[in-house]
């Protein structure tokens, strides 16, 4: 999971001052994440999600792993 990975890099990488993740699909979100954010100062709070349509059939033949409604739910 990301959150995991984010939170490993934060602790064993004491050097790290600023870490900013780019592009993610909100699926890759976890609870883990979202607490970093939260929590953490060295994590930068902005979060770059790949949105490229609204429209779920397109979604889905770009082979994407989430619908409009999950990306909608996840900003809010």
């Amino acid at each position: 999971k990301l959150g995991k990975l984010v939170k490993t890099i934060i602790r064993q990488v004491p050097d790290v001052k600023r870490l900013r993740l780019s592009s993610i699909d909100s699926i890759e979100a976890d609870d883990d994440l979202l607490e970093a954010i939260a929590t953490e100062p060295r994590l930068m709070p902005h979060l770059h999600l790949s949105l490229q349509s609204g429209d779920d059939m397109i979604l889905k033949r770009m082979k994407r792993r989430h619908l409009r409604d999950q990306s909608i739910r996840f900003c809010e």
